[in-house]
C-alpha cells in the first residue's frame, strides 16, 4: 500500500511529465544536457545529465527556449481585464513601477479559477485556464509547501535571526508587498455585490494586517 509521501511523489512526477509534454508540444525546447527532476524534499529542479566537465555545450546553443505564447505576460493580463464583464480595474501607466501588480492579479485569477473549478462566464476565459492547466497544476497550493523562506518563518524560526539584516529586509519587503496589494485591490470594482463586499472588508483589515507584520507576528 502506497504511503501519502509516495502518492504525492507519484502525482508530482505525473504533473512534471504533463508540463514537459505541454511545453515541448508548444515549441518550447530544453537542451538535451538538462533534465527536470522532482523530489518531495526539494521540489522541482533542473539538473545536468552528466558532470559539467564532460559536457560539450556550444555557447550559442540555448539551454531553454520559451515561446512568448506560453508566457503569462502583462499584455495577456491587461487584455483579460479589459474584456472582463464582471470586473473593472484602473490600469497602471507604463511608468508605474508596480505595473506588474496586474499580472500578479491575473495569475491569481487563473490559479484560483482552476483550483476551485469555478464556472467562468466567458468561453475564452475557460480556454485560458485549460491551456495553462499543466503549469497551474504544479504551482504550490499552500504556503507550507513553498519551503523555508523568511516570508514564511514561524515565530521560533524568526527568533533565530533576531536583530539581523535578514528579518529587517524581510519586514521592509512585506510592507511593500502589502502596500502594492492594497493599491491593487483598491483599484478593482465589480458589479457582484458579494465580491465587492469582500474587497471592502479586506481593505478594512489592511491596517491590522500591516500592523501584525510590523509587530513580527506569526
Amino acid at each position: 500500500m502506497s504511503t501519502p509521501n509516495q502518492l504525492q511523489l507519484e502525482q508530482q512526477l505525473k504533473d512534471k511529465d504533463d508540463l514537459i509534454n505541454w511545453f515541448t508540444s508548444n515549441k518550447g525546447t530544453i537542451n538535451n544536457n538538462l533534465q527536470i527532476e522532482y523530489s518531495n524534499e526539494s521540489g522541482y529542479n533542473v539538473k545536468l545529465t552528466k558532470d559539467i566537465k564532460d559536457l560539450d555545450i556550444n555557447t550559442n546553443d540555448p539551454l531553454i527556449t520559451v515561446p512568448k505564447d506560453l508566457t503569462i505576460n502583462i499584455d495577456l493580463a491587461l487584455d483579460f481585464f479589459k474584456d472582463n464583464k464582471d470586473y473593472s480595474i484602473e490600469f497602471p501607466s507604463s511608468k508605474d513601477k508596480n505595473r506588474n501588480k496586474v499580472l500578479k492579479l491575473f495569475l491569481c485569477k487563473l490559479y484560483y479559477s482552476y483550483q476551485s473549478n469555478s464556472t467562468l462566464t466567458d468561453n475564452s476565459n475557460r480556454d485560458l485556464v485549460e491551456f495553462y492547466k499543466p503549469y497551474l497544476n504544479i504551482l504550490t497550493n499552500s504556503l507550507s509547501k513553498i519551503g523555508h523562506l523568511p516570508y514564511t518563518f514561524n515565530l521560533s524560526e524568526k527568533k533565530l535571526f533576531e536583530n539581523t539584516d535578514l528579518l529587517y529586509f524581510t519586514r521592509l519587503n512585506l510592507d511593500s508587498i502589502l502596500d502594492e496589494w492594497s493599491d491593487l485591490i483598491s483599484s478593482i470594482n465589480t458589479s457582484n455585490e458579494s465580491e465587492q463586499s469582500k474587497i471592502n472588508n479586506d481593505l478594512k483589515n489592511y491596517l491590522k494586517l500591516k500592523e501584525s507584520v510590523q509587530d513580527n507576528q506569526d
